[in-house]
């Protein structure tokens, strides 16, 4: 299937068991302002800190939403009253040994984490993989700062696979490990 179609089933409305709703659709040129001002000013600092990108940084946001291109990054976002409360990106690779995968990424706002926000757009990732034939998806986790996000891709059906060593360093210069998480994906 073709991204383009993927697209087209967008936006979806969910509903959390909170009872809120969100709306999940892919992320757009002009949600730039909303995931500079709102989105990533609200993450705590800890999370921002061992984030792979410094998305603190208004260039960086402008690049990620001038240089969409869907094929190789599908950023999702899910929005509730129009702000966006959680972002999660599959990214994946036209050629290669890791055609076949995607890597996976998921943040979710501080006031709405354990709502369900993290199980639903895992799943969507999922279904997307599925529809694009991807057969595993891959998260890096890091281990001790992070233990949420690992319970929701262990609930997903990730396993963990491997675990590196003091790889990831905080600005304070606290070192942590970074746990793989893959899922294999069952073709439909």
């Amino acid at each position: 299937m073709l991204i383009e179609d993927l697209l087209l089933q967008y936006p979806k409305t969910k509903t959390l068991k909170s009872g809120d709703q969100i709306t999940l659709r892919p992320l757009k040129a002009e949600d730039r302002a909303s995931l500079q001002e709102y989105f990533f000013q609200e993450l705590n600092d800890e999370d921002v800190a061992l984030m792979k990108d410094n998305v603190r940084d208004p260039k960086v946001i402008e690049s990620w939403c001038k240089n969409i291109n869907y094929e190789r990054i599908l950023p999702l976002i899910a929005l509730h009253d129009s702000k966006i409360v959680a972002v999660s990106t599959l990214h994946m690779r036209e050629f290669g040994w890791s055609k076949y995968v995607g890597k996976v990424r998921l943040t979710v706002s501080k006031n709405w984490r354990r709502k369900g926000i993290s199980r639903i757009l895992l799943s969507e990732i999922e279904d997307i993989a599925n529809k694009l034939l991807l057969e595993r998806l891959w998260a890096e986790i890091v281990v001790g700062a992070q233990d949420a996000a690992i319970k929701a891709f262990e609930k997903a059906g990730y396993t963990r696979k491997a675990q590196l060593k003091r790889l990831a360093v905080d600005p304070q210069g606290n070192q942590y490990d970074i746990a793989i998480y893959i899922k294999e994906l069952v073709p439909y």
